[in-house]
């Protein structure tokens, strides 16, 4: 989708198609820099959608956080099935035991989906961070009814894996590093708009 620009000079209409977006094709004139660092994030942005997979793990995130928070407002009433490690436990030992590892990685969860919906880069670092406050957790868990290197061989495959994973997807593929710098080139042209008109 092209970007219309008016150029401030000569007040004639122009489009443009693709970057760079410099001077005014009818006088000449240099278009400002706010103007121009708009146009060019917006023609960016238009060329590098959200990948797939982003999409899918925004509705898998909302889902999980939604899921979680249900669960975190049944289990001091004893509400459901809860266990840990594959043991049966109430609700209430369930929360006592590992309910600020799941509660915070639902509201992890809730931050996701949210930042992938608005499409904001923060994003990107929560995902990560998810997996670290799951790896705490989990050997927490872990480390309470095992040895320490059970717990560690938990963590690693449980949680350190996906890390790994995800860590490659956000930041070495392709497709999903080009989608997070027009988003980086976007914020940052919305940011220098206020400062140049105050």
């Amino acid at each position: 989708m092209p970007v219309g620009l008016v150029c401030p000079s000569c007040r004639k209409p122009a489009t443009f198609h693709r970057t760079p977006v410099a001077t005014c094709p009818e006088c000449g004139a240099e278009y400002p820099p706010e103007l121009r660092g708009s146009a060019e994030a917006s023609l960016a942005r238009q060329a590098a959608a959200r990948p797939l997979l982003l999409t899918i793990g925004l509705y898998l995130s909302a889902f999980a956080g939604v899921i979680t928070s249900i669960f975190l407002v049944l289990a001091p009433l004893d509400i459901g099935s809860y266990s840990i490690n594959d043991q049966p436990v109430t609700g209430p030992e369930f929360l006592r035991r590992v309910g600020l590892g799941y509660g915070l990685a639902g509201v992890a969860c809730l931050a996701i989906a949210f930042g992938l919906y608005r499409e904001r880069t923060w994003a990107r670092v929560l995902m990560l961070l998810y997996w670290v406050v799951l790896g705490a957790t989990m050997f927490g868990l872990a480390l309470a009814d095992t040895s320490l290197g059970n717990a560690v061989v938990v963590t690693v495959f449980g949680a350190g894996l996906p890390f790994a994973v995800a860590y490659w997807y956000l930041y070495s593929k392709e497709s999903v590093v080009a989608y997070y710098r027009a988003l980086q080139q976007e914020e940052s042209a919305r940011e220098a708009m206020p400062q140049r008109a105050a």
